[in-house]
């Protein structure tokens, strides 16, 4: 059985218990089965571009995704995404955003000082669990806060406007009730 097969001028084949399993193309490289890098490093290159690596057990056992600052050298990596050991994911420089969405529509980012969550399209619902809104925000409109599902207090262009009881007070002071009157 061939361990290895070699074309002049064109490809190259390795076997494995006479199943191929790597084969030269034209346009790069063909593995069949699994293949398997330990404690290595993926090099993505292309010419006259920012490289890219992908890092296995960079820090611990995690996951690293690497973007070189500059054109030649290959030097200067920053990761700029890691999933670390246990699934967490870790995006390490500030500034850079979470996109959610096929048009991105929701994105997460901190800037170093501030935190912000991103709606671009429709509303945005924070649930206190499954199924259960607890703030609704309207772009350019109102925001809803709910007790239960319920809304409770709605802001509106000239105010806010209170379903329910409406109280204001401390440990040490008698609790003040209003009552909400519309002219």
């Amino acid at each position: 059985a061939n361990m290895a097969s070699f074309v002049a001028g064109a490809e190259a084949n390795l076997f494995h218990n006479g199943s191929n399993k790597f084969n030269t193309l034209s346009n790069g490289v063909q593995i069949t089965g699994q293949s398997f890098i330990s404690e290595g490093t993926i090099n993505l290159e292309k010419a006259t571009v920012h490289h890219h690596r992908i890092l296995a057990n960079d820090t611990g056992n995690d996951l690293a995704f690497q973007q070189s600052s500059d054109t030649g050298a290959n030097t200067n990596f920053t990761t700029y995404l890691r999933i670390k050991d246990g699934g967490d994911i870790h995006l390490p420089v500030d500034n850079q955003k979470l996109r959610i969405g096929a048009g991105e529509d929701l994105r997460l980012y901190h800037d170093g000082s501030s935190s912000y969550l991103t709606n671009t399209t429709g509303n945005l619902y924070i649930e206190a669990k499954a199924g259960e809104t607890a703030i609704q925000i309207i772009p350019d409109g109102a925001v809803d806060l709910r007790y239960n599902g319920q809304k409770k207090i709605e802001t509106l262009s000239n105010g806010a406007q209170v379903q329910g009881r409406f109280s204001c007070g401390d440990d040490t002071a008698p609790e003040t009730t209003f009552q909400v009157i519309t002219i």
